[in-house]
């Protein structure tokens, strides 16, 4: 008996080490195996994705501070400037503080205005500028907004004067922190040279104060890991921008960090481990500033990011402490549950196996794909383009990039809710995957831009075929949450090699085509050719002086009179908005009314002409000419809350008559929201205000949806009127409008009538009203009135 037991007993023992070595040993080192693979994809994933994040948010600080040297340098060599540094004396200090705290309020020269005119119109185009100061070598202090300085303050005893000075160049001095706002600043200064020659002894020295708010708020929103910010350190090391706001100057990074950053030599990215522990590890993610010697960084640990390693780890030991008293159990009883325990831990293995291939593709998806649309990401679509380029340069090939835009993507949002906006993007990622090649890539940019890639493309026919084709689909409307919403792209187009044989070359050259597209009416396709390199720089110029034209009084109203065909006397006069450029002269509207569009500067834009074209009819309506005035409004005016509030507020304040206003939308509007466009028009019309269609027959509104719009007049297109008398086809288009609109009980206005014979045709099919150049020009307010209160009717060739 005893034998027996020490029988089952030495069988139990070599059952047991056997399953050990063959089952706990390999299951263990298979999940350290896999635990390691798992840690080293994680650690490339983020060193690939932090690395782009920093190195381009550092790039865009360089560009930053690289604008704010030019600012500099630019100011310092305005006359202003030169001439109160090197007089001193001929410029009065009742604005700008002067030394030892004595302001001589004694007026202010014409100088002194020049001065303070150019430090306020420098201080109110920089939102990151605190201070503006001009220091000058006879220890004079002139300062934007004024500030008030101790009795024995000295201009020239100042850090940044010295400085300045010393180096005869640009400098930027030791960032400090604002005791009234808390706000962190930098002073950087240059001298003032006497007639703006740098061989001369300089004459004083311009400074300013920036906030490292702007840089703050690029921080903001960067999650790097779960749970960390970028931030930027000054060279020794103090955090000068970290989004939260509490955390500068109460915390230096761990030595560690600044180690790491203090032996780099590198000026691009650079990805260190500065805590090598098993389960803590931490990286730090570097660039320097160029200019200033700071650093921007991102300090990651892996704990927050192997979540899921971790467990794997975790359910391997468990698994294997299971397993071994599993075999303790199995030794002592008998060998033939063995193989079905066996059967069961192998199952488990490649559960977890399995799982962890599924994280691991999970997070290669995650970084290489958009979330909402699922289309492959910007980061996928730049490693995409340069492997396609080096096949496209080893085998003569041809390739395109494709940059779409959805138009007036922005008042979709604010019309019909973010939700719906998020669902059209899926439904146009949808539609464009329908529309290109197997081997095409469609990608999402961000926002409402798309980018395909068309690889092995025979010619460039091929490729404006599939543009074309894409531009083609957008005419079938999106139905979602009960809205039909009509959305229309424009598409800019590169093509290697014709148009560059880089990444960087065709993604600029491609948003360069793809604005002007924009530009061309939106709803179309543009190839790049050179000549839009020069448009981009004019746009841009006419953009950024577009937000000061309205301040400066630089907008005015030409009104264009519109007459009763049949008795010629005058109806009403639609309100024409002109921009005088100081510089260029006279702007085409239809150059800088898109860019307002596009800016959102055609809300307060809108609003004045409102209010000037209001006014104006209110007094045309005094002197005893009772017409109605034609305002045209933007879609970004007529999607906006509060649009009708506004109407009926301009009313009111200029006391014109509702009837006497009527209001032009275009086609695009009408059918772009069909509810909320019938519920504005209502309102309208309930308040007394007219309406009309304005261009009628170019855009693709309906039968139907025009039965239902509670508008009182279509204008008939000049595109139109044009062709007549010669061409039967636009005879035949404007027989069938005005058709249309007599059935509907619609009044007519024909706009761009330039000859008789036009005007008799429209007599002809009972026109109701006409407008143009052979009726009348579009003439400034004091001239239209002197025509029509002061010399009656006469002129209109009717």
């Amino acid at each position: 008996m005893k034998s027996i037991e020490n029988l089952k007993s030495w069988i139990g023992y070599r059952l047991f080490i056997l399953f050990t070595l063959l089952i706990v040993i390999p299951l263990t080192i298979v999940g350290i195996v896999s635990y390691s693979n798992s840690i080293q994809v994680i650690e490339k994933n983020l060193q690939l994705y932090t690395e782009q994040l920093i190195g381009e948010t550092a790039n865009s600080i360089n560009i930053y501070f690289n604008e704010v040297e030019k600012t500099m340098l630019k100011t310092s060599k305005q006359p202003s400037v030169t001439m109160a540094a090197l007089k001193p004396d001929a410029v009065s200090s009742a604005t700008p503080s002067a030394p030892h705290g004595n302001n001589n309020n004694q007026g202010t020269s014409v100088k002194t205005r020049w001065l303070i005119d150019d430090f306020k119109n420098l201080f109110n185009s920089h939102n990151d500028i605190n201070r503006i100061y001009l220091a000058t070598e006879s220890g004079k202090l002139y300062s934007y907004p004024s500030t008030a300085f101790e009795k024995d303050f000295k201009p020239a005893d100042a850090g940044w004067y010295k400085k300045a000075i010393a180096k005869n160049g640009i400098i930027w001095d030791s960032p400090f922190k604002d005791s009234k706002t808390g706000n962190t600043l930098v002073t950087t200064a240059i001298p003032v040279y006497p007639d703006d020659d740098s061989e001369k002894q300089p004459v004083g020295v311009l400074a300013i104060e920036i906030s490292l708010n702007e840089i703050s708020d690029k921080l903001n929103g960067m999650y790097v890991g779960k749970m960390n910010y970028p931030y930027l350190l000054d060279e020794n090391g103090r955090i000068l921008v970290y989004p939260d706001r509490q955390l500068p100057d109460k915390n230096i990074p761990r030595t560690e960090i600044l180690n790491a950053i203090n032996s780099s030599t590198s000026n691009s990215v650079n990805f260190k481990c500065v805590n090598s522990g098993i389960l803590h590890k931490q990286f730090a993610v570097f660039k320097k500033i160029d200019s200033l010697g700071w650093t921007l960084v991102a300090d990651i640990h892996m704990d927050e990011l192997s979540s899921d390693a971790h467990a794997l780890l975790f359910n391997v030991l468990i698994v294997g402490g299971i397993t071994l008293l599993i075999a303790i159990l199995i030794s002592s009883l008998f060998s033939g549950a063995l193989t079905g325990n066996i059967k069961l831990l192998m199952e488990k293995m490649q559960i977890q196996a399995i799982e962890l291939s599924r994280k691991n593709n999970e997070l290669d998806f995650i970084a290489n794909h958009d979330p909402l649309t699922e289309l492959p990401n910007r980061r996928f679509l730049m490693r995409r383009l340069e492997s396609a380029l080096e096949a496209a340069q080893a085998q003569d090939g041809i390739l395109a990039l494709l940059f779409l835009d959805l138009d007036r993507f922005k008042n979709i949002n604010d019309s019909l809710g973010h939700d719906v906006g998020d669902l059209l993007l899926v439904a146009v990622s949808k539609r464009l995957l329908e529309n290109v090649r197997d081997t095409d890539t469609v990608c999402r940019q961000g926002g409402d831009e798309f980018i395909v890639l068309i690889e092995n493309a025979h010619d460039k026919s091929e490729i404006s075929h599939i543009s074309n084709r894409i531009l083609e689909s957008f005419k079938k409307s999106f139905v979602l949450k009960n809205h039909e919403i009509n959305a229309t792209i424009s598409v800019g187009v590169s093509v290697f090699p014709d148009d560059g044989d880089t990444a960087e070359m065709l993604m600029k050259y491609t948003d360069i085509a793809m604005y002007h597209a924009k530009e061309k009416g939106k709803n179309n396709v543009q190839f790049f050719n050179k000549s839009m390199s020069h448009k981009v720089s004019r746009k841009s110029s006419l953009e950024s002086d577009l937000h000061k034209a309205l301040e400066y009084g630089e907008f005015s109203l030409n009104y264009q009179p519109q007459f009763e065909l049949n008795t010629g006397d005058i109806t009403g006069m639609e309100a024409l908005l002109r921009w005088s450029h100081p510089r260029l002269g006279s702007i085409p509207p239809n150059e800088f009314i898109p860019l307002a569009e596009d800016s959102g500067l055609i809300i307060p834009i809108g609003k004045w002409v409102l209010e000037t074209a209001c006014t104006q009819a209110k007094r045309l309506y005094d002197g005893g000419l009772e017409i109605k005035t034609a305002v045209n409004i933007s879609p970004c005016q007529f999607v906006q809350p509060g649009f009708v509030e506004m109407v009926s507020r301009v009313l009111d304040e200029t006391q014109l008559k509702p009837h006497l206003l009527q209001l032009e939308i275009t086609e695009g509007i009408a059918i772009y929201n069909e509810e909320h466009t019938i519920s504005v028009l209502e309102q309208l019309k309930a308040m007394g205000v007219t309406t009309s269609i304005d261009d009628f027959g170019t855009g693709y509104s309906s039968l139907s949806l025009l039965r239902k719009l509670p508008i009182q007049t279509l204008k008939i297109d000049r595109s139109f009127i044009s062709g007549v008398p010669e061409n039967l086809d636009d005879i035949s288009i404007i027989n069938a409008i005005t058709a249309m609109a007599k059935n509907l009980r619609l009044d007519i206005i024909a706009e761009g009538v330039e000859e008789a014979a036009q005007m008799d045709f429209l007599r002809s099919i009972g026109c109701d009203k006409v407008q143009g150049y052979y009726t009348g020009r579009p003439v400034p307010a004091e001239e239209f009135e002197e025509r029509f209160l002061t010399a009656g009717y006469a002129d209109s060739n009717l």
